[in-house]
């Protein structure tokens, strides 16, 4: 069974654009553990608190109440920077990350983890 980590801004692009993120996953993967990090869902909660555009609060409420109603499991992945973390987590568990952050994705294909990235607004596409 695959291990899928999700980033923030995946979550938040998904829910921006009406993607059914959790179905993408499980299509492209089939029966897959799909992962948060509790840092993660604390980066959603600050969005959705003090994000300066609007449409950014929202999309990060509704991908917090997706991910609650979809029963996703919470993780902890450690203490250091969210980004790092989420890179050591999936190495270490040979995890595949979910993530549009171009900085974030080139610290996971440097470290040898899958990356998996949003396009067009709906296609789950492996990034190379």
């Amino acid at each position: 069974m695959v291990v899928v980590l999700i980033d923030t801004n995946v979550l938040v692009y998904a829910a921006k654009y009406k993607i059914d993120i959790f179905s993408e996953i499980r299509k492209k993967f089939g029966l897959a553990a799909i992962r948060i990090p509790t840092a993660v869902l604390t980066e959603l909660e600050n969005i959705s608190k003090k994000a300066k555009k609007g449409a950014d609060k929202q999309a990060a409420k509704l991908a917090l109440q997706l991910i609650r109603a979809a029963r996703i499991t919470e993780i902890d992945i450690g203490d250091s920077t969210v980004d790092d973390a989420i890179v050591e987590w999936a190495r270490r568990h040979d995890a595949v990350v979910i993530t549009n952050d171009v900085g974030l994705k080139y610290k996971l294909k440097k470290a040898g983890v899958p990356v998996y990235c949003l396009r067009q607004k709906k296609l789950l596409e492996f990034w190379t």
